[in-house]
């Protein structure tokens, strides 16, 4: 059986390479850009409040884990710079997949059971991920409903 660590190993890089804002990134913090009702509508399933870590990343976990379903959700907040790092970065190891018509530009990343998506508008970018046990195409469509939510916060 193929080990999953270094699939974790990459994904925990992108999320450092694109955690740290270089430019101006929105001020404030993340867990004030989606609600817990917003989450669990995305989700659907009900998430605790999101618990921040820093100002540009929050976490909403899952109350009642299910063995198929997600088990917790986070919003990262970005600057720009950061966006296209992460796209360059992914495309080496990652499945990348073009969205079109949300923000100024988007793309999925995907490897195994890891599917997050990017979208940049204007000088800030998000990153949104479901992680679990959910099948990619799930994950992509809560993924984007999330990210159409906080975009129109920015």
């Amino acid at each position: 059986m193929k080990s999953k660590l270094p699939i974790a190993a990459f994904a925990v890089a992108l999320s450092a390479i694109t955690a740290g804002a270089v430019n101006a990134a929105p001020t404030g913090d993340a867990c004030s850009m989606l609600t817990k009702e917003q989450v669990g509508a995305a989700i659907g399933e009900p998430v605790n409040e999101g618990i921040a870590s820093g100002t540009m990343t929050c976490t909403w976990s899952v109350s009642k884990p299910t063995a198929n379903g997600t088990k917790f959700t986070t919003l990262l907040v970005e600057s720009s710079e950061r966006f296209e790092a992460g796209k360059a970065l992914a495309s080496t190891k990652m499945k990348v997949t073009t969205v079109d018509g949300l923000g100024d530009s988007a793309y999925y990343v995907e490897s195994a059971k890891y599917v997050a998506l990017m979208v940049k508008k204007g000088s800030t970018a998000i990153k949104v991920a479901a992680y679990g046990d959910a099948p990619a195409e799930k994950k992509q469509a809560m993924e984007k409903t999330l990210a159409q939510e906080v975009l129109g916060k920015l």
